[in-house]
């Protein structure tokens, strides 16, 4: 194919695809289908209602509903009229969404009205708790956000100074930080951000249009930039499912033609576990991609069997999705202990506590820098400084090294590693090696206080009952990390505590298993 025109602003790519290929389908949704051409006309058509309803550029406008038509036609007509579009999760709890909505101010919250009841209940609190904003109700039909639009009106208020700094700085999304550390905070992510995001990996993939699963949590950075934003890009149709089941994602994913597969490591264990998963299933797949956690070196070498093309990727919703990729023929190595190359414009560093850049193969802090970085986070600019070295670089908090390839390893957070008898010890190394002994699914490791050296590793292990004792997995680390790394103990469990995005939840490990453990 021919040099393909870098867009500059993703709802250019939604009018080039309805004027060069009016016919294809942009979005499916169970019976229900999209052309391009359908998509843009129903986005122009809400776009006008929420002009009329009152929406001014720079406004917020809040979803909370399931990934679906509904969820991508607010989304496009927010940012058609220059407003900010804010994603819900529908497991979020009434203070979740009360503390979200109050933060981000929205003057509209479009509510899907096929929600769950708890949802609907938790919505339902959280607005009586903040006395706003002005909730509007739609049916999941295609045309049935347009609908509920043009019967709302938005009572007038004072001018909001907000809107103006968002509106000039080219804030089009905000998306909320999974706070493990702290309460959510507002990250403010720009168009031309996620018009790089979406091309890096629509390039990675040679621009080539598919089919796409969608069924990521629309408030995760993962839903927005490296799915949506992708197919966007390049001209493919996103096949939604509304909620993550493992044996219906099965057939779906052979019933509508799926080409690219992009899930959390978790989802492609349910699937293979609970839903059959195999090679006919993934007969169509083209493209067999992860990230948000490390998928463990069985699966990728049994994925790797099956589809011609695997890889993973790494970034932050603050780089407005993926900052890192593994290249085309990556092999296993590659793919099951890196996160692969710096995408192109974008740039990564490794450094040590003194701000030094390492050498490679030696660990530090992972810092990124380029244009897909966020404007910053909402009413917090004490935050950004934070986040932000004093030459502009974001410090993800990752620990990481270069390999001799130029692929980036992950080593695990800043405040997971550990010192055990003057050595550091880093969890994601010390977890690949577990999760490379036969019958373990997941492991996360932890440290804990020991008297002798200061603190030692325990490996809390996901496997089936009676797959693996305590004994093999010690002969197995044993075989393959030196003493100081090796775990002291062995907890294997039937499951581990899991964030909405598929990575261990550590702290909450913590909270229940080392309460008494430093955090």
């Amino acid at each position: 194919m021919g040099p393909v025109v870098r867009p500059g602003s993703l709802l250019a790519c939604l009018d080039q695809h309805a004027a060069q290929s009016p016919s294809r389908l942009a979005a499916i949704e169970g019976e229900r289908a999209l052309s391009h051409a359908a998509l843009q006309q129903l986005v122009d058509e809400a776009a006008a209602a929420l002009l009329s309803a009152g929406v001014r550029q720079g406004d917020r406008v809040a979803f909370l509903g399931p990934p679906g038509l509904q969820f991508w036609i607010s989304l496009l007509a927010t940012w058609r009229v220059g407003a900010v579009w804010v994603g819900l999760n529908p497991l979020y709890t009434e203070p979740e969404l009360a503390h979200v909505l109050k933060d981000a101010s929205p003057v509209l919250l479009i509510l899907e009205a096929s929600i769950d009841p708890a949802s609907r209940e938790a919505a339902s609190k959280a607005l009586a708790r903040i006395g706003g904003p002005l909730p509007v109700w739609t049916d999941p039909s295609s045309s049935g956000l347009v609908n509920a639009l043009s019967r709302v009106a938005i009572p007038p208020g004072p001018a909001d100074p907000t809107a103006a700094q968002l509106s000039s700085a080219g804030v089009c999304l905000i998306v909320y930080t999974s706070g493990t550390t702290g309460r959510p905070k507002g990250a403010l992510i720009t168009g031309a951000g996620l018009v790089e995001n979406g091309w890096w990996i629509a390039r990675r993939m040679d621009f080539l249009p598919g089919r796409t699963l969608a069924n990521l949590p629309v408030n995760h950075i993962g839903c927005v930039g490296d799915v949506c934003a992708t197919s966007l890009v390049q001209g493919s149709t996103l096949v939604f499912m509304r909620r993550f089941d493992p044996a219906a994602s099965v057939r779906l994913i052979q019933d509508a033609r799926i080409t690219l597969l992009p899930q959390v490591p978790a989802q492609y264990q349910l699937m293979l576990r609970d839903g059959g998963l195999d090679q006919r299933a993934l007969s169509g797949v083209r493209h067999l991609a992860w990230g948000g956690a490390a998928m463990p070196r069985a699966l990728v070498a049994q994925f790797a069997q099956w589809v011609p093309d695997l890889f993973t990727s790494y970034g932050l919703t603050e780089c407005s999705g993926t900052i890192t990729v593994s290249p085309p023929g990556a092999d296993l190595e590659t793919l099951a202990g890196t996160v692969g190359l710096p995408v192109e414009g974008g740039r990564v560093r490794v450094v040590g506590t003194a701000g030094e850049a390492q050498a490679t193969e030696v660990g530090g802090e992972i810092q990124i820098h380029g244009p897909h970085l966020f404007h910053g986070y909402l009413h917090q600019q004490d935050a950004k400084r934070a986040a932000l070295t004093a030459d502009g670089w974001l410090r993800t908090g990752d620990l990481g090294a270069f390999d001799t390839k130029g692929n980036l390893r992950l080593l695990g957070r800043l405040r997971d590693m550990f010192k055990s008898g003057g050595y550091n010890v880093y969890p994601r190394e010390v977890e690949d090696v577990v999760e490379a002994c036969p019958g373990v699914e997941l492991c996360a490791v932890l440290g804990e206080p020991d008297p002798l050296w200061g603190e030692v590793g325990v490996a809390f292990v996901q496997a089936p009952l009676g797959a693996v004792s305590s004994d093999q997995l010690l002969a197995h680390c044993s075989r393959h990390l030196a003493s100081y790394k090796r775990p002291k103990r062995f907890v294997v469990k039937a499951s581990l505590p899991l964030l909405p995005i598929g990575k261990i939840d550590k702290q909450r490990l913590r909270e229940q298993e080392l309460p008494s453990a430093p955090s």
